[in-house]
């Protein structure tokens, strides 16, 4: 198959792939409203079932996490190496229609 072939069939600029959107609402939302619709008797026995942590993520959300762990900050590619790996992509799929 050729570039040419895929980029026929790629998303076109401005066309979203999902013209609906994403569905309103999700577990998180309904789980936050069973638990305000708890009692606190209810509550109160839930609680005792978590541990401390899962406490207070549930009140404060999960901590920001930013770590970079696989490029230290830097591109994993520069310009040169991502015209090249384009080109060799490329050259493969041209080489794949001709067999």
């Amino acid at each position: 198959m050729a570039a040419k072939d895929i980029i026929k069939h790629q998303f076109k600029p401005g066309v979203s792939g999902n013209p609906g959107g994403r569905p309103k609402g999700n577990l998180k939302d309904y789980d936050r409203r069973k638990f305000v619709d708890m009692s606190d008797e209810e509550k109160d026995a839930f609680l005792k079932t978590i541990s401390p942590e899962m406490r207070y993520r549930m009140a404060e959300g999960n901590p920001d996490n930013k770590t970079d762990l696989t490029s230290d900050g830097k591109p994993l590619f520069n310009d040169d190496q991502r015209k090249n790996s384009e080109e060799s992509i490329n050259e493969f799929l041209d080489g794949e229609s001709k067999e």
